[in-house]
């Protein structure tokens, strides 16, 4: 974010030159102490040339911006406000009808009825998982479990609004989660157990609510 931003207005500034349009989601990270001071919003308006953006609903929180990092004060440290794309072409939606037991995205190995063993992979890039996950289940939008004969990436993705947990990788090996946002879910956002070879790099997590167990 380049410039401040402030509670119960509906504009902020970005970068120039993104390829973002009206109607895309954005969330803005919180920037202060308060890990809840998040806000989501529908952008109106993108102009390219300037950074300004006008968007569908007033915020509900400050949040800090500037025209370049704060990395030279802080030891490096880029303090600015986060404003993050939710919206991707690729949608995973889940079905409003079948609440609270939205979809997952699963990964894992199995046998086939004839003895046929599979193992399973899963290559996503720039999808948004939207409204999965289910409600006071450790059934995340986005699971890999026992999984380990072959190699899965996530990357450049979002996965948001969700009833459950963001994403869980269990009992499972040779997983790759980069450079993904994983906004508004319970109990955990990203949750890694039993597991091996699991590098998570560049992802933004943020608005992890209690779990509702």
């Amino acid at each position: 974010m380049t410039k401040p931003a402030i509670a119960y207005t509906s504009s902020i500034k970005v970068e120039p030159g993104l390829d973002w349009v009206a109607g895309d989601q954005i969330a803005l990270f919180p920037s202060g102490t308060d890990y809840y001071q998040s806000d989501y919003a529908v952008i109106q308006s993108y102009d390219n040339t300037t950074g300004d953006i006008v968007l569908d609903r007033a915020l509900s929180y400050n949040h800090f911006g500037a025209p370049k990092s704060t990395g030279s004060k802080y030891n490096g440290v880029d303090i600015r406000g986060e404003v993050t794309l939710l919206s991707r072409n690729v949608r995973i939606v889940g079905n409003v009808t079948d609440y609270p037991f939205g979809c997952q995205v699963i990964t894992t190995d199995f046998i086939e009825s004839d003895g046929t063993f599979r193992n399973g992979n899963t290559l996503i890039d720039s999808v948004e998982i939207y409204n999965c996950s289910q409600y006071s289940t450790f059934e995340p939008s986005l699971r890999f479990e026992a999984a380990n004969g072959a190699y899965s990436q996530i990357t450049n993705s979002a996965v948001h609004h969700g009833l459950g947990m963001g994403a869980q990788i269990l009992s499972s090996s040779n997983v790759l989660i980069a450079n993904n946002t994983i906004y508004d879910h319970k109990y955990f956002g990203l949750n890694v157990q039993s597991s091996s070879n699991i590098t998570v790099n560049g992802n933004l997590v943020g608005m992890i609510h209690p779990t509702g167990l």
